[in-house]
């Protein structure tokens, strides 16, 4: 949760969503031979389990509020201990690619049983879109500063880079995790998941969804941090 003056100051930085050029996004993330991206990057293994109550609630899934979200899974970019650090300390590792889903926060407590996250705030971008760009800066900004609550997990989805193609890992590696120095979490999203929430056109994208449950909490197309930031103070004000 951020201080409220935190809210207020980078709520003026964010406009709209953006709109783009590409009406459909297709498969991505490999190489024009046709082997994945991952094959020379290594990968460290975070896989999903089967669904009950130790991995992942159980369908049926949704994809509005008060719904189980689906449990995704992507490759992604990650402090290997981040899951028991307070958000200034977070390091962002880019040089190991994981792979993650929705079930890694759903099985926080597993991982950190001292540190009792509630809320999984995921914002979804593109490389080509300006607003995005303004609300990861803000919130990495903010993040490790320290003014979000430990009890709300920030995790970016990126789905195409700034030339309207699938995002690939070498890519958010290189250029969109420096771009912005993000210290959370970036989950990579080439053949655009998410995309069952919300159209492409209106990214950002942002998502609360509450890990007890898994249910989407609240969702918002275009940047609107101040709304945001209510939405997270009701939550844990529950």
């Amino acid at each position: 949760m951020l201080r409220p003056v935190g809210w207020f100051l980078i709520a003026g930085l964010l406009g709209g969503g953006c709109s783009g050029n590409n009406s459909a996004t297709p498969d991505g993330g490999t190489k024009g031979d046709g082997k994945a991206m991952i094959a020379d990057l290594g990968l460290a293994l975070d896989g999903p389990g089967a669904c009950g109550p130790s991995t992942y609630p159980c369908a049926p899934y949704g994809t509005r509020n008060d719904e189980v979200a689906s449990n995704e899974t992507f490759l992604a970019f990650a402090d290997p201990g981040g899951f028991c650090k307070t958000h200034p300390d977070e390091k962002m590792d880019a040089t190991t690619v994981r792979q993650m889903g929705f079930h890694s926060w759903y099985q926080w407590d597993s991982k950190c049983p001292t540190k009792k996250a509630k809320l999984a705030w995921f914002m979804v971008s593109a490389g080509w879109c300006g607003p995005c760009w303004k609300e990861i800066q803000a919130a990495s900004d903010q993040y490790r500063a320290g003014a979000i609550d430990d009890r709300v997990s920030i995790v970016e989805i990126v789905f195409e880079d700034d030339q309207h193609k699938p995002a690939t890992a070498e890519w958010t590696k290189n250029l969109w995790i420096p771009k912005f120095n993000i210290p959370f979490p970036v989950l990579i999203d080439p053949a655009f998941k998410m995309g069952k929430y919300f159209n492409k056109e209106a990214v950002p994208f942002n998502m609360l969804v509450d890990l007890s449950t898994m249910k989407i909490y609240y969702q918002q197309t275009g940047g609107d941090f101040k709304t945001i930031g209510e939405k997270i103070q009701a939550f844990l004000n529950k």
